[in-house]
């Protein structure tokens, strides 16, 4: 469009090539975008590395739905999940299976997953295969600037939002 940038923007792409899809979020602000904010942006990414690390081969989609909506009731949003999908199964569409509560699809190595949750204006998103040892994040842009993320099962560099 051409409606002029504000005060920031979040930028959120699936994009194809050779019949395989890998989306991505990245936030980027003109300003301060203030520490309400920022609290929301730190608690996707945490949601998201909890989904992340749980979306490990032998378990469900279900089982790491699960623990994202755990993570969001820790980060004090327990209903937000409930707002916009959460994410899943991704690779010839940019959603192969939205995971719902109780999916019984599996998770297995070398599978493409995106989870993306959302909080009221903030969210964090990336596109990974899941390996036996964590997933391998493959939208990685390593000219954009990344923080260590705790999760449960461990940490993951994820994006930070950039303030211009």
């Amino acid at each position: 469009t051409g409606t002029a940038i504000e005060k920031g923007a979040m930028v959120v792409v699936t994009a194809e090539r050779w019949g395989i899809h890998l989306s991505c979020t990245r936030t980027a602000w003109l300003m301060d975008p203030g520490q309400d904010w920022r609290g929301r942006f730190e608690a996707c990414r945490r949601v998201e590395a909890a989904m992340m690390r749980a979306a490990r081969p032998g378990a469900t989609l279900g089982d790491a739905l699960r623990k994202g909506i755990e993570a969001y009731a820790r980060e004090g949003f327990p209903k937000e999940w409930e707002l916009h999908h959460q994410g899943g199964l991704a690779g010839y569409a940019p959603r192969e299976v939205f995971a719902r509560p109780g999916d019984f699809t599996e998770v297995a190595a070398g599978q493409l997953h995106a989870w993306n949750p959302t909080i009221r204006g903030a969210k964090s998103e990336d596109s990974f295969l899941v390996g036996e040892d964590g997933p391998e994040v493959v939208t990685v842009d390593p000219t954009w600037p990344s923080e260590t993320v705790a999760a449960p099962g461990g940490s993951l560099e994820r994006p930070a939002a950039v303030v211009l």
